[in-house]
């Protein structure tokens, strides 16, 4: 009996070894090319994670239309593409697309004769893992229509979660609601944070995350203490009725937390955090518990092993109470943007204020200020950029892409407060002669952008600038 048993286990183990050499391994680049189910199964379980995190993954958001993708992974140079079991059709772009588990069945179904020869290694596959192998591959906006592939490394993450786990703090009696996509960098916390602790994940599906009503009965039904979210889910869920509970945590960021959403949600949770960072310094950079009578929604303090510098206009360092620009240094820096020399140059530079060699900073773009409570107070952008709902945008990207159009002569977009409060996009437009309608623009400017980079209105104009 024990004879069959390790039989069995050295079987398995080269398969393993088998099904390993088709895949992607480490330093190749992994891109999902679409939400469905059998994505579950690739982030679990918890024994095929060791291989998981030797290789970055790319996310590709489901919505975006054929030229953002056809950008990304060109410039990624995806080594293959996860998707659906069902659908495993060479991709367009020609990449192989292999599925999760799918290699492993087909294995079953075969024949003795015709099944692959198994002459791997009868010992389990081992992981190796250096602290700078890209984690993951993920798109931010950029300002000349030219999508920024940010390389977070292995040593980043490991870092920000060992650094959530204390605070805010999560532990295995919690249980975290997921409503973020894939290609939001903050999901990182949703799916990887409570695997660290034994926390249960409940995953929302698209329609869940985006309505009110059954974000509120899916919280409810689980009786969740915890879920990260942008503040328009959060007034989403405040307008659908959801009243929270004394031992719920709400973790809000993306974009900023206003004074009167952190007074409605205050009564309604045990504790409320205020989360900022830029994708470039992984996920989140400081976050701090949002009280009454603060004076004002800050952004707290550094996490672990983060350091953060406000530089006046000569770079030197602002004095406590004058504005500045937000520099991020410490674990969490990036390995910079892939395959864009000259603008991680630019925008990663030496750490000056650093005692270990080579160490860099990230210069955010961001307006901040330090408090003299030692609290960080952000002021906005000092660039073109702007928050909406979460995403990072830049507003050249879209005003390059309408001014793509034949009948657009000039085109600038801002971002005002819609009826709700919450930042949307306006876009003015200059025509050639026949203005061209707002449907019409809609429709050419998702062949470029994803679904969140569309204006929401479209201004007719005789100027822009």
């Amino acid at each position: 009996m024990e004879r069959d048993r390790t039989r069995a286990r050295r079987r398995r183990h080269r398969h393993r070894a088998a099904r390993a050499a088709r895949r992607v391994r480490r330093s190749h680049r992994a891109a999902p090319r679409r939400r469905h189910r059998d994505l579950r199964r690739a982030r679990g379980p918890a024994r095929s994670r060791r291989r998981r995190a030797r290789r970055a993954r790319g996310p590709a958001r489901r919505r975006r239309r054929a030229a953002v993708r056809a950008h990304a992974r060109d410039g990624r140079g995806a080594a293959r593409l996860a998707r659906g079991r069902r659908d495993l059709r060479p991709a367009r772009s020609g990449v192989p697309a292999v599925a999760p588990g799918v290699h492993a069945r087909r294995c079953r179904r075969q024949g003795r004769a015709d099944r692959p020869q198994l002459t791997g290694p009868a010992a389990p596959p081992t992981a190796t893992v250096a602290p700078d192998d890209a984690a993951y591959l993920i798109y931010t906006s950029g300002s000349t229509g030219k999508p920024k592939g940010v390389r977070v490394p292995q040593r980043a993450v490991a870092n920000f979660l060992a650094s959530m786990r204390e605070r805010p703090g999560l532990s295995a009696d919690d249980r975290l609601v997921a409503v973020t996509t894939l290609s939001f960098d903050i999901a990182v916390l949703e799916l990887l944070l409570p695997l660290t602790v034994g926390a249960e994940i409940v995953l929302a599906t698209r329609d869940q995350a985006t309505d009110g009503v059954a974000l509120r009965g899916l919280l409810e039904q689980h009786r969740a203490t915890v879920m990260q979210a942008t503040p328009a889910t959060w007034r989403m869920l405040i307008e659908a009725g959801w009243r929270g509970g004394p031992r719920f945590t709400a973790l809000c960021g993306g974009e900023a937390l206003s004074p009167e959403l952190a007074e409605a949600l205050l009564p309604r949770v045990g504790a409320l955090w205020n989360m900022y960072g830029p994708t470039e310094t992984t996920v989140w950079s400081t976050c701090g518990k949002v009280e009454l009578g603060q004076g004002g929604v800050s952004i707290g303090r550094p996490i672990d092993n983060t350091t953060v510098w406000i530089l006046d206009e000569t770079g030197g360092l602002a004095p406590i109470g004058v504005p500045g620009e937000l520099a991020i240094g410490g674990a969490g820096v990036a390995l910079g943007y892939h395959a864009r020399p000259e603008l991680t140059t630019e925008r990663f530079v030496p750490d000056r204020f650093a005692s270990r060699p080579g160490a860099r900073l990230y210069r955010t773009g961001d307006l901040a200020r330090w408090r003299s409570d030692g609290q960080l107070q952000h002021l906005g952008r000092g660039d073109h950029q702007v928050k909406v709902r979460g995403y990072r945008i830049e507003l050249g990207e879209i005003e390059v892409a309408l001014a793509r159009h034949p009948e657009v002569a000039e085109a600038a977009v801002t971002a005002q407060p819609g009826p709700g409060g919450e930042q949307r996009l306006v876009a003015y437009v200059v025509a050639r002669g026949t203005a061209p309608s707002a449907a019409a623009l809609r429709e050419h400017l998702r062949g470029a952008l994803p679904d969140y980079m569309i204006p929401a209105v479209f201004v007719p104009s005789t100027a822009c600038r």
